[in-house]
């Protein structure tokens, strides 16, 4: 309880912009939609399936060894480029055919399915962002009972999921943090748990305290891909191309160059090094202080990486962003970096 208090006080002092809530207020909600979960099968970035997606196939395949401990996990930019379109739209149809297969894949195999929201399901980063991650919670959540799209509503969260094995996955929506292009649930009218980024925050560190953690997010806290660090990578410093398309080897050494350098340092809004992705660190590393994930798992960047404690608040971050390009994208390994391959896969 003193953690709770010592929650709700920081907001009081930090002067976020409105009356700190009751500390009963800031604890995080729960679900035990995976009071059975053994096995989590983590499928990232998978939002342009082919008719009859081998990935996909794959995944059930494997779902199907234990469905009722299994877990699959749609790790944020389930539907490419802009999210699910209003019911009028000419794409609609393609948008649910997309989004279906995804947890077809799934359901079909008697496993339980969760869903994040990505950059890309915000209206691919555009004002309709939060109307478009409603409409996909809508369609996905009225396809079965054994589908929970996670924190739900367009919120922060964390919402907390008990495992049996004593590890509650805390799922958070990481591009909530990074979108201002358009409106978001926040601030006293705000219908969610955490109205703030502090309050999201103080509910985090609180479930930290309680027992141990594994964070669900669409964002990583750290990558060797096109997102995060790739400075000793010299493709990249040679190809710069390779970052709008994996297949375009033409050489522009020196933009290239520069390219890199920007991206590492300034970004553009979905980097790591951008200013809104550096508080969503600054924000998790406070939640986490002392009490580190047991891992990070996450998209993003169109790859699949394992880092031993690229940074302090996670002992293990896991990347699992290549759902739906077969030819991989471009990835440099880190000094805590364990595996790392460009290729498709989850």
């Amino acid at each position: 309880m003193r953690g709770v208090l010592a929650a709700a006080a920081a907001l009081f002092w930090l002067g976020y912009g409105e009356a700190a809530r009751p500390a009963a207020e800031l604890v995080a909600p729960s679900s035990p939609f995976a009071a059975t979960v053994e096995t989590l099968l983590l499928v990232g970035d998978a939002g342009k399936p082919a008719v009859g997606e081998p990935l996909l196939k794959a995944v059930a395949a494997e779902a199907a060894r234990d469905p009722e401990g299994t877990l699959v996990v749609f790790l944020g930019d389930n539907l490419y480029p802009n999210g699910l379109p209003g019911e009028r739209d000419p794409w609609r149809g393609e948008g649910e055919r997309r989004l279906a297969a995804q947890a077809d894949a799934a359901l079909g195999a008697g496993a339980r399915v969760l869903f994040l929201p990505g950059n890309h399901d915000w209206d691919g980063m555009g004002v309709d962002g939060l109307a478009s991650v409603l409409r996909q919670e809508r369609f996905l959540a009225s396809r079965s009972p054994r589908l929970l799209y996670a924190p739900g509503g367009g919120c922060p969260g964390p919402l907390l999921l008990p495992t049996p094995s004593g590890v509650t996955l805390a799922v958070l929506d990481t591009q909530w943090w990074l979108h201002h292009e358009g409106p978001k649930p926040e601030g006293e009218s705000s219908p969610c748990a955490a109205r703030s980024a502090e309050e999201a925050v103080a509910q985090l560190r609180t479930a930290a305290r309680g027992g141990p953690l594994a964070l669900l997010t669409h964002h990583p806290l750290a990558s060797g891909g096109a997102h995060g660090q790739r400075t000793g990578d010299w493709k990249a410093h040679v190809f710069p191309l390779r970052d709008a398309n994996p297949r375009i080897w033409v050489p522009f050494p020196g933009l290239g160059s520069l390219w890199v350098v920007y991206r590492g340092s300034r970004g553009t809004g979905q980097d790591l090094a951008s200013r809104r992705y550096r508080r969503l660190r600054t924000d998790l590393a406070r939640a986490l202080e002392g009490y580190p994930a047991l891992f990070q798992a996450s998209g993003h960047d169109h790859s699949l990486q394992v880092l031993q404690a690229p940074v302090p608040e996670a002992r293990w971050v896991l990347i699992s962003g290549s759902g739906m390009y077969p030819g991989g994208a471009p990835v440099s390994k880190l000094p805590s970096t364990r595996f790392a391959t460009p290729k498709a896969g989850s």
